[in-house]
C-alpha cells in the first residue's frame, strides 16, 4: 500500500481536519498527502511517524506495521497492510537486487582479457 493509502487507512473514521491536527500538520497539506499530490519531506515524515507512534519504514510501506496505532480502534485484527500489488513489487525488487548481485559476482570472477 502506498503512503497516501496508508494515511487514509490510519485516519479511519476521523475527519481529515481532526487527523491533520493529531499529526500536527495543516489540513490542506494532509489533504494533498492523502490524495497523493504531495509527499512529505523527511522532517514532516518524521513528525507524522512520531505522532502515530510507528516507524517511517512502516508508514512508507518498507516494513509491515508492527502494531496498529490507536487512532480509533478501526484497524484491529489486521496482520498486514500490504496489498497484492505491494507484495508483487517487493518480490520484483528483491529479484532485481539478487540478479544484480549475481551479475556483479560473475563480472568479478570472470578473468580479464587484457
Amino acid at each position: 500500500m502506498i503512503f497516501s493509502g496508508k494515511l487514509k487507512m490510519l485516519r479511519g473514521d476521523l475527519t481529515q481536519t481532526a487527523f491533520a491536527k493529531k499529526l500536527g500538520i495543516p489540513q490542506n497539506t494532509y489533504h494533498r498527502y492523502e490524495k497523493g499530490e504531495r509527499v512529505p519531506d523527511i522532517k514532516a515524515l518524521s513528525k507524522i511517524s512520531r505522532s502515530l507512534n510507528i516507524s517511517a519504514d512502516e508508514l512508507l510501506g518498507l516494513a509491515d506495521l508492527k502494531h496498529l496505532p490507536a487512532c480509533n480502534g478501526h484497524l484491529s485484527n489486521s496482520n498486514s497492510l500490504f496489498d497484492a500489488k505491494d507484495a508483487t513489487i517487493a518480490k520484483q525488487a528483491e529479484t532485481i537486487v539478487n540478479l544484480t548481485r549475481s551479475l556483479k559476482k560473475i563480472v568479478e570472477d570472470y578473468p580479464s582479457r587484457s
